[in-house]
């Protein structure tokens, strides 16, 4: 019941409760509100305070009034087939084909109407593709965010994107991927705890002096990066070199490796591994007797490299699925906003890391 001696106005207290119930499932999609009548009687207040707390609702799109029939639920993104949006960002060519299967799998088996569109990885586009979704009878979004270094107006753009998206109680989720500020459900790879992993390896071998060969502009490889940090830190190592790989990785990794002594090599992902493999062997470098080498992804090219690349592996189409079935359950009530789920990675140990040489301490 509403509380008539609090400093909350009754009308935002109506709402909240309505809002609650709406969340909760006590009231479902298409189900018909009491009328202003009904509920001026149970709750012992006026006529201007049960319209004032509706027309709040359906300004945030809660509720959806019928003349001649009275007030609902709003169900237009909850009809079933639903309208589901996928922004992804398609570059990825080694692990966004698992997530594309997994989240297609899910979705077709709900009958849903489903669009997967490229973020192109630019913080811009993904603001013009969420603000268009929320122009059209759009269910639910499942949203990759990769971009890092997101200039401060386009990062607050992105925020109240996503803000709309929840005002209007049309689920968002995002996957592989988190924003700084975003009040938001997400099913992500626990990044932070992949670059540490790799640092943990590494350490047992007896490495102290290692690098990471990554790029900078991503999500993922700060929080990699950072993890590395954090057990190299715990055991004894040196913080490791980032090593742009985007800025001439075929002369500065041979030409770091030997003025810094590097023995131990993380890389961002398995194609940047393969790369490195390749480049110290021209150089002259024994892997992984001289030089050990850790990759991340588990593609196809871990059993390809030569020597068969040590790298980590998360679940790729287990993500997707996970992403896309918490997001009709959301779209149906069925489970509780936010969703948050973090899955965690393995290490597959393979040819291309051995015991640091005393030669190389």
């Amino acid at each position: 019941m509403l509380d008539k001696a609090s400093t909350i106005p009754l009308y935002m207290q109506l709402a909240s409760e309505l809002q609650h119930q709406i969340n909760s499932g006590q009231l479902r999609p298409g189900d018909q509100l009491p009328s202003e009548s009904e509920m001026m009687e149970h709750y012992q207040i006026g006529r201007p305070t049960v319209r004032a707390a509706l027309k709040q609702l359906v300004s945030a799109g809660y509720l959806t009034k019928i003349q001649g029939k009275g007030t609902f639920c709003r169900n237009s993104h909850m009809n079933e087939p639903f309208n589901i949006e996928v922004l992804l960002d398609m570059e990825n060519e080694y692990f966004i084909p698992y997530y594309v299967r997994a989240i297609s799998s899910v979705l077709k088996k709900s009958n849903c109407n489903f669009l997967i569109s490229n973020t192109n990885r630019d913080a811009r586009s993904i603001c013009e593709q969420l603000e268009a979704s929320l122009q059209r009878d759009t269910s639910g979004v499942i949203l990759q965010m990769t971009p890092v270094n997101i200039r401060p107006e386009l990062r607050q753009r992105l925020l109240g994107c996503i803000a709309a998206f929840r005002r209007r109680n049309i689920p968002l989720i995002l996957i592989d991927s988190l924003l700084d500020g975003a009040d938001a459900s997400f099913c992500v790879i626990n990044e932070r705890g992949g670059g540490a992993r790799a640092a943990e390896h590494l350490a047992a071998y007896g490495h102290k002096r290692c690098a990471m060969v990554s790029p900078r502009n991503f999500y993922d490889a700060v929080q990699r990066y950072a993890g590395f940090c954090d057990a190299a830190s715990k055991f004894g190592m040196q913080l490791p070199i980032l090593i742009d790989s985007e800025d001439d990785l075929d002369s500065r990794l041979p030409r770091i490796v030997h003025a810094e002594r590097i023995t131990g090599i993380f890389c961002f992902n398995d194609a940047l591994a393969q790369r490195s493999i390749r480049i110290l062997h021209n150089a002259d470098y024994s892997i992984p007797s001289e030089v050990s080498v850790i990759g991340f992804d588990d593609s196809f090219l871990a059993e390809t490299t030569d020597p068969p690349l040590t790298t980590l592996c998360h679940p790729k189409e287990e993500l997707g699925r996970c992403t896309a079935s918490a997001l009709l359950k959301l779209i149906r009530n069925e489970i509780p906003w936010p969703f948050q789920k973090v899955f965690d990675v393995s290490l597959i140990q393979r040819g291309t890391c051995a015991r640091c040489s005393s030669d190389n301490l």
